[in-house]
């Protein structure tokens, strides 16, 4: 029989099963407690529309899975979400047990909070982690795609990238050489960090002003997010800030974090003017995934996202499933309303419409 007991972050017993259900060689940084204890305290919990609560589902007493959610109070309508936001690239319970899984959900679903809708976005569909098969109950309303590079053993076998791909990127290395000192940086103290990470989000809130997109450092608490996770105790994912710089201007930058066997591909930059011909983050790209080799590591992740170059730099792919389910007519209006919404962004006529309107209105404020 399954039972399901609630637990608040600050439990001692949680961080335990939790620290302990993690070592499964399967789980992402991103189902790590101490990567989930930090997103709660500086975006879960400050957030005062959102309610987030953690269940635990036992087994002949033992604990075999940890669903750490939030209640969200969008508008008028309640909806339930896996932990994350924008911050997590994949989003999944963490799980010990892959046995009677559609048990294991019926009696956790059974002891949800009341809600109009779930909304589990970016759930990772990998054979290990079965978990099309926990949420099998629920529609599947959207499949993405993410890349990965299986990393070779060694710098001498890069057959994953095109021979003119690693001439352009020397050529252009190269270039810049010539027009001063290029350099490759990773930082090294927590100064350094905020100086470099600041600059990164400066360049990316430039890049969304530029093309519309939407601007996700207006939150301040989003900004903090990444500005302070250098003070911050994050168990074993190692934080991996660089920067590509020319006569200490800095062309490039990239946050990013190594955990087990994997570097995560997250949050590139580059300034934008007339160093764009010279790639600076094509340069900066491959100089990680040379690192990563050099690490021994054997998976280069770059995680979720359409760009092109994520398709022709990978040798490696992974779906990415986003489940969803209304409990009443409320929440099927919210469902259609998501579902036009998504229409609207990808078509290309009307996207290209929006993109002007945002940037528009971004220029009238």
């Amino acid at each position: 029989m399954i039972k399901v007991k609630d637990f608040e972050f600050s439990d001692p017993i949680l961080e335990s099963i939790w620290k302990e259900m993690e070592q499964d060689k399967s789980t992402s940084m991103f189902q790590s407690f101490f990567w989930n204890k930090y997103w709660y305290e500086k975006v879960g919990r400050e957030d005062e529309k959102s309610l987030p609560f953690i269940k635990v589902a036992y087994s002949e007493g033992k604990p075999i899975a940890i669903f750490p959610f939030i209640l969200r109070k969008i508008f008028s309508f309640n909806v339930i979400e896996l932990f994350g936001r924008d911050q997590y690239d994949y989003k999944a319970p963490v799980l010990k047990n892959f046995h009677n899984l559609e048990k294991i959900w019926k009696a956790v679903e059974e002891s949800l909070p009341k809600h109009d809708i779930k909304i589990f976005e970016r759930v990772p569909n990998l054979p290990e982690f079965k978990f099309q098969k926990i949420f099998q109950s629920m529609k599947v309303s959207l499949i993405q795609e993410s890349n990965q590079i299986l990393l070779p053993s060694n710098l001498e076998n890069l057959d994953f990238l095109s021979k003119r791909l690693r001439k352009d990127i020397f050529r252009m290395k190269r270039k810049l050489s010539e027009l001063g000192n290029l350099t490759i940086s990773q930082i090294g103290n927590s100064k350094e960090y905020k100086m470099v990470i600041k600059e990164t989000i400066k360049q990316k809130e430039k890049k969304y002003l530029d093309t519309g997109a939407k601007n996700i450092f207006l939150d301040n608490k989003i900004k903090d997010f990444y500005i302070d996770l250098i003070d911050e105790n994050l168990g074993k994912v190692q934080i991996h800030l660089s920067y590509l710089s020319l006569d200490y201007e800095i062309l490039a930058s990239h946050l990013g974090f190594i955990h087990k066997d994997t570097f995560y591909y997250i949050l590139p930059s580059f300034k934008e003017g007339h160093f764009n011909k010279f790639s600076p983050g094509r340069i900066l790209l491959f100089e990680l995934i040379k690192l990563s080799i050099e690490k021994g590591l054997k998976k280069f992740d770059l995680t979720v996202g359409t760009e092109e170059y994520k398709k022709r730099w990978s040798n490696s792919s992974m779906e990415i499933i986003s489940f969803i389910e209304y409990r009443n007519f409320k929440g099927a209006i919210y469902y259609f309303c998501i579902k036009f919404i998504f229409f609207l962004k990808n078509n290309t006529k009307t996207r290209l419409f929006f993109m002007k309107l945002n940037k528009k209105i971004k220029f009238l404020k």
